[in-house]
């Protein structure tokens, strides 16, 4: 085997070196004989010339024919061993790939010979066919060579029925079509021809190697088109209508083709033929116990769809109530939030400090004081609280700020509205607001003396308010008139007068 390598690199080294020196002089040569009538001594130098270089390429050619005659023969090997299901082993493989080395290599080699055997077309045609003859014959032989190592690797796995036939006159016709061109002294074309139907081969075997689908499934296919076209039928599936389909004639006569089997399930067709999808071929129904077998493993199929149906859907009613729920609880929690978020906002605007609780919260009265437009009057809010502190055990404080006054809230309040459905909840901080609103009226009077005096009419609305439900828990009005020689000394002689009477009514203001 190394002699044999050994051999083959010396044979194509030299080949190389002689192309190089003719493909610039055999064309001079063979022009300057042709110029001189074909001189037999210039004509005995170019034959030796392409003999040489010819009998190089020929060696070269059947050196790879034998290299490709070898993996053909452990191919064809086993082709014969090979079980059906199992046609392309590694060897396959490994034999493919290397014959398709070897043939481009082979070619390669050829397209250095084109440039001289184009200019040996200028010899005489009896001297162009001796000295090109055996070139052409080398070359084709390994091209044959290689393609029956292809077609043996693309056939592998076919099933050779009534298609065989077929086959063989396509192959033969293959390889023997091309023979036309070289007979007609178009060696050239014949060539290009060969190197085309091997570089075809080549592509396809790699396109089958590579794909996923079986070739079993482009020979099922290549039979259906062709009896489609020989003879047309209406191949229909009619699975789906496995309930109200006719089986049989009212003589008995079949009329239903099936595939498959109980494990895999079941296929119904109108007419012969083969599973598009596993190439099976259909086997017509008998008798009515293959229908029966077929017809129960349909309904058995269709009770496990409709359970499995049922139990998906209950499944997924179960999955939508869970999502529901988990909806409501994240509106739940959002809303929560946002009442938070709102409440505490609320209550940084009208509460002044959740300490100003002390105690239970049920004994916790705020207490506001309010003129006749609507204003908290801190300072006589301070007064208030002084004298209620005095004369009552009761635990009045300052909870809420003047811009409560303002809002929405006290003003329900007010007007005996619920105003626990908001997210501000004045129970959150008293049990009781104590509302005391002053109205104060000024007049003059004239005295005996004739001195101006002023007199201040003032009526004090005392309203106790439950803040849980808007009740009023108590109620009473304070009227009072306070005179001086000016407005202010006025107001407060009716403003203490006024205290006066709201001490001796702080004990029915006393809330536990």
């Amino acid at each position: 085997m190394s002699h044999l390598l050994k051999s083959f690199g010396n044979t194509l080294e030299e080949f190389y070196k002689l192309s190089q020196l003719l493909q610039g002089e055999l064309a001079d040569d063979i022009e300057r004989a042709e110029k001189i009538g074909w001189d037999q001594g210039l004509l005995d130098r170019i034959k030796v010339d392409v003999r040489t270089i010819v009998g190089l390429a020929a060696r070269i050619f059947r050196l790879l024919t034998v290299f490709v005659l070898c993996p053909l023969a452990l191919v064809i090997i086993g082709l014969v061993r090979h079980t059906p299901a199992e046609p392309y082993g590694l060897w396959y493989v490994v034999a493919a790939v290397w014959t398709g080395f070897v043939a481009l290599f082979g070619f390669a080699i050829f397209w250095r010979m084109i440039p001289i055997v184009k200019s040996l077309h200028s010899l005489p045609p009896a001297v162009y066919r001796m000295l090109a003859q055996p070139l052409w014959l080398n070359v084709d032989f390994l091209n044959i060579s290689a393609s029956a190592v292809f077609l043996c690797y693309m056939i592998a796995s076919w099933r050779f029925t009534t298609s065989a036939p077929i086959v063989v006159f396509a192959i033969a016709l293959w390889f023997l079509l091309p023979l036309a061109l070289f007979i007609f002294g178009r060696e050239i074309a014949f060539i290009k021809v060969r190197l085309v139907q091997l570089i075809l081969l080549l592509l396809v075997t790699g396109a089958i190697a590579v794909s996923p689908v079986p070739v079993s499934h482009y020979e099922a296919w290549a039979q259906r088109e062709a009896a489609q076209r020989m003879r047309p039928v209406d191949q229909r599936e009619v699975t789906a209508d496995w309930v109200s389909l006719q089986w049989f004639t009212q003589e008995g006569t079949p009329l239903v083709w099936y595939s498959g089997d109980k494990a895999r399930g079941y296929r119904l067709w109108t007419a012969p033929g083969h599973d598009p999808q596993t190439n099976e071929e259909l086997k017509l129904v008998q008798d009515a116990g293959t229908k029966d077998e077929i017809v129960g493993s349909f309904r058995v199929r269709t009770d496990a769809e409709v359970a499995e149906q049922l139990a998906e859907e209950a499944k997924n009613a179960a999955r939508r109530s869970a999502e529901a729920d988990e909806r409501a609880r994240e509106a739940i929690a959002r809303d929560q939030r946002v009442n938070a978020e709102l409440r505490e906002a609320l209550a940084r605007e009208y509460v002044y400090s959740e300490d100003t609780q002390t105690g239970s919260k049920s004994a916790v009265v705020a207490l506001m004081v309010i003129d006749d437009r609507g204003e908290e009057r801190a300072p006589l809010r301070d007064r208030v609280l002084a004298v209620l502190a005095e004369s009552s055990a009761s635990q009045y404080v300052t909870v809420f700020r003047p811009t409560f006054v303002q809002s929405p809230i006290f003003q329900d309040l007010l007007a005996g509205k619920m105003s626990e459905k908001g997210p501000f909840k004045v129970s959150d901080y008293a049990s009781y607001l104590l509302v005391v609103r002053t109205v104060v009226v000024l007049s003059k009077e004239q005295a005996a003396d004739s001195v101006d005096i002023v007199a201040a009419d003032a009526t004090w609305e005392v309203s106790l308010i439950a803040t849980n439900d808007s009740h009023r828990a108590y109620g009473t009005q304070i009227r009072v008139r306070g005179v001086g020689f000016q407005g202010s000394a006025a107001e407060e002689n009716a403003t203490a007068q006024a205290l006066e009477k709201l001490k001796k009514i702080a004990p029915l203001l006393v809330r536990s």
